[in-house]
Order: C-alpha cells, then sequence, then structure tokens
C-alpha cells in the first residue's frame, strides 16, 4: 500500500494523464498528495547577469525580463492550484503543492531530492517516450527521475505519443 505519492506536473498532456491517473490511485490507496511543479524562472535572469559580468553589450529590457519571470511564476502557481482543486474534488483529503525554481539544476534531480525529503513511496509521472534525435536533445526528465528515485516510480504515457 503506498501512502505518500509525488506528482511532477508541468502541464503537458502527458502530465495530465499522469496526474488523473495518480489522484485515482492516491484516492483508492487513501494516500496523501504531492504536486510538483519545477519551473526555470532565473535562467533568464542568471544569463543577463552572465552577460552583465563579462562586459557584454547584450542587454535585455529588464523590466520585459521581470514581467516574464513573474508571468511564468503566475501560470505555475495556476498549475497547482487547478491540480490542488482536482484533488480535492477526487475526495483526497491531504494534498499540498510545491513549486520549484530550478534555475540551472536538472528538473529529475529536484523531483528525486524532493521525493525523498517528502519521504514519498511513489512517484507518479508521464513520458514523453521520445527517443533517438530527440531524446539526445531534450533528454528526459521522467527516465532521471526512474534511474535515480529510492521509491518506486510509475511513468504514464499517452498511446501513440
Amino acid at each position: 500500500m503506498f501512502t505518500r505519492i509525488l506528482i511532477p506536473i508541468d502541464g503537458s498532456k502527458t502530465s495530465q494523464q499522469a496526474l488523473k491517473r495518480g489522484i485515482a490511485f492516491a484516492a483508492e490507496q487513501g494516500a496523501a498528495l504531492r504536486l510538483l511543479h519545477v519551473h526555470e524562472v532565473s535562467v533568464l535572469s542568471e544569463m543577463y547577469a552572465a552577460q552583465t559580468a563579462s562586459g557584454m553589450s547584450v542587454a535585455p529590457n529588464v523590466k520585459a525580463l521581470e514581467k516574464f519571470e513573474a508571468d511564468l511564476e503566475r501560470r505555475s502557481q495556476t498549475l497547482l492550484e487547478q491540480a490542488t482543486a482536482m484533488a480535492t474534488r477526487a475526495g483526497i483529503a491531504r494534498v499540498d503543492g510545491k513549486m520549484i525554481n530550478a534555475g540551472t539544476r536538472r528538473a529529475a534531480k529536484l523531483i528525486v531530492d524532493d521525493a525523498a525529503k517528502w519521504k514519498a513511496d511513489l512517484i507518479v509521472m508521464g513520458t514523453h517516450g521520445r527517443s533517438g534525435f530527440d531524446h539526445m536533445v531534450f533528454g528526459s526528465v521522467a527516465e532521471g527521475v526512474m534511474r535515480s528515485a529510492t521509491a518506486p516510480v510509475l511513468l504514464i504515457r499517452i498511446p501513440g505519443k
């Protein structure tokens, strides 16, 4: 029996499918649920800081950058709120949402670290099932989680994707 289920979400179709299945499984098990969204808000800020420190003359519009970061933060919060509401409607009594700003860190490592810290005994997440060149270029967060998580990982893939 699983009592603590972590579901990383990113808003993609595969993530939404994993969320639906993970919520249903958590409801069946009477498990606590953690919804985790990892975003990269500070990547552009770090690039700007590196350009400034190196003396490069490339200067993005700081106000536009701040607006972009605020919009990304808002979208991330909305995604978590919607997922939390979905879990609550499904009867999950113990659900919490967490947002992590990845910066330049790997999303898979952040997910695995949070799962261990929260003591998740199952991770349910979507996978795009990329292979070949796409896999080489984009990598796979799901594969990274699967390779290093200490808890079992249930991967959900949309057929035909």
